[in-house]
C-alpha cells in the first residue's frame, strides 16, 4: 500500500458545508488519482497516492476550481422551507440486512436489483404515485431509456452537466474494428482497452431524466390546450465517479416524473399539490423530513446567474429525509417551475395559455425507498399500510 502526497493550495474562500459538499462531489473530475480532499481555514488538501501514474493537477488549477465551485453556489443560500422532525428512534443502516437477505443486489457500479419486501413496497410506492398523477389528470407515456446525443446538446444538458453524461456508442463500423472486439471476447484478458480504441460516434446518450422525453415528444408543437399533464416511469442514469454509494448515490436509477405544460398558475398549483402529496405521507408515517430551496447542481461556474435565481425565487424545492443513523439528509424528489425556459428550448408553444410555463416533479424510488427503510426496518409489522405491497 502508497504513501499519501498532499498538495496543499491557498484559496480565500469560506468553507460553508455547501461548498465542502460540492467540492467532495466534484474534485475527481479534476484530480482523477487523488485518494482524499480536505479543508482547513484558507487551504484546500487534496492527497494522491505516491505511486498513482496520472497527471495532477497544479495550484492555480485547484485555486480556480475551487472558485468556480464557490460561484456556482450563487449568493442566495438554501433555506428550509418546511420541516417535520420523528419521535421514532433511530435503527441501524439498513442496507447489509438489505443485502444479506437478497432483497438488494448490486450488479454493476451503482446499478441494483430488488426483490422480496423491497420490491413489493417499491411496486407499491408507485402505485400512490400513479395515484396522483390520476387526481391531477396527468397522462401516461410510456418512455425509452435513449435519447439522441443531439437532444442533450440543444436543451443545455450537456453544456452544464457533462460531467453526468452516460454515451452509448456501437464498435466502429469496420469490419477490423469488429474482428478485434470479437477476439477479445474469446480470450481471457481484459478487453477494455480494444473495446475503447474502436468504438464508434455516440449518436445517442441514456437518458440523465424522464421528463425530457416527454418534452422531446412535444418538440415543435402547438398544444390545445393550456392544461397539459403527463406522467412516466423511467431508469435514469448518470456517472458518478468514484461517488457511489449503496443506494445513496446511483448511476442507474429509477424515477416516475409528473410533468406540467400550461399557463404559469396551473404549473405552480400542479406542483404544489405535488408537495402537498409529499408532505401529507410523511406527516402522517412520522418521517424526519423537511422542504428546501435548491438549485441545480451545475458543475461549470458559468451558471452561477441561474443558481442564484432559482435560490432566490424557489424555482426548485427538493424532498429530504433525514437517515436516522447517521444524521445525514438524502434527497428524494424535486419540484421543479422552469417558467418557459424549457418549452422556448424545444418550441413547445401553448394555446389559451398567457404566461405559458412548465414544471415536473420527479421521486427517485431507490433513494426514497432507502430512507424509508431507515426509519421503519425490515419488518412488514413496522411500515404503513399502504406500503406493504
Amino acid at each position: 500500500m502508497s504513501d499519501n502526497e498532499r498538495l496543499s493550495v491557498a484559496v480565500t474562500v469560506d468553507w460553508t458545508d455547501a461548498l465542502q459538499k460540492k467540492i467532495r462531489e466534484r474534485y475527481l473530475y479534476l484530480a482523477p488519482g487523488a485518494a482524499a480532499v480536505s479543508f482547513e481555514p484558507g487551504l484546500v488538501h487534496i492527497d494522491f497516492p505516491s505511486d498513482d501514474p496520472q497527471p495532477r493537477p497544479d495550484q492555480q488549477a485547484v485555486a480556480d476550481f475551487v472558485a468556480d465551485q464557490q460561484r456556482s453556489l450563487g449568493r442566495a443560500s438554501e433555506r428550509v422551507l418546511l420541516a417535520h422532525d420523528s419521535a421514532r428512534p433511530a435503527i441501524p443502516d439498513p442496507l447489509p440486512d438489505l443485502i444479506e437477505r437478497g432483497e438488494v443486489s448490486e450488479t454493476a457500479d451503482g446499478a441494483f436489483t430488488f426483490a422480496g419486501a423491497f420490491a413489493r413496497r417499491f411496486t407499491a410506492w408507485d402505485g400512490l404515485v400513479r395515484d396522483l398523477a390520476d387526481r391531477l389528470q396527468a397522462e401516461e407515456r410510456i418512455v425509452p431509456t435513449l435519447l439522441r446525443t443531439s437532444s442533450l446538446f440543444a436543451n443545455g444538458y450537456l453544456a452544464d452537466f457533462p460531467h453526468h453524461a452516460l454515451f452509448v456508442a456501437p464498435a466502429r463500423y469496420d469490419v477490423d474494428a469488429l474482428r478485434s472486439i470479437a477476439a477479445v471476447g474469446k480470450s481471457a484478458v481484459d478487453g477494455e482497452e480494444t473495446v475503447r480504441e474502436n468504438l464508434g460516434a455516440p449518436a445517442v446518450t441514456l437518458a440523465p431524466t424522464v421528463c425530457y422525453h416527454c418534452f422531446e415528444s412535444l418538440r415543435d408543437r402547438r398544444l390545445a390546450s393550456p392544461h397539459v399533464g403527463i406522467t412516466a416511469f423511467g431508469h435514469c442514469h448518470r456517472f458518478e465517479s468514484r461517488n457511489i454509494s449503496g443506494l445513496k448515490r446511483l448511476q442507474h436509477f429509477s424515477m416516475r416524473e409528473l410533468v406540467f405544460l400550461g399557463d404559469a398558475d396551473y404549473v405552480a398549483r400542479s406542483l404544489d399539490a405535488c408537495v402537498d402529496f409529499a408532505v401529507e405521507l410523511l406527516k402522517a408515517w412520522d418521517v424526519t423530513f423537511r422542504i428546501s430551496t435548491a438549485s441545480d447542481p451545475f458543475f461549470l461556474g458559468e451558471s452561477d446567474r441561474k443558481t442564484t435565481y432559482q435560490l432566490a425565487m424557489a424555482m426548485k424545492r427538493e424532498l429530504q429525509i433525514q437517515l436516522p443513523y447517521d444524521g445525514s439528509w438524502l434527497s428524494v424528489g424535486s419540484f421543479n417551475n422552469h417558467a418557459r425556459v424549457i418549452i422556448d428550448k424545444y418550441g413547445i408553444e401553448i394555446e389559451g395559455a398567457e404566461k405559458p410555463a412548465s414544471g415536473c416533479v420527479g421521486f427517485g424510488y431507490e433513494r426514497l425507498l432507502f430512507a424509508l427503510h431507515a426509519h421503519f426496518g425490515l419488518e412488514d409489522g413496522d411500515w404503513p399500510d399502504a406500503l406493504r405491497g
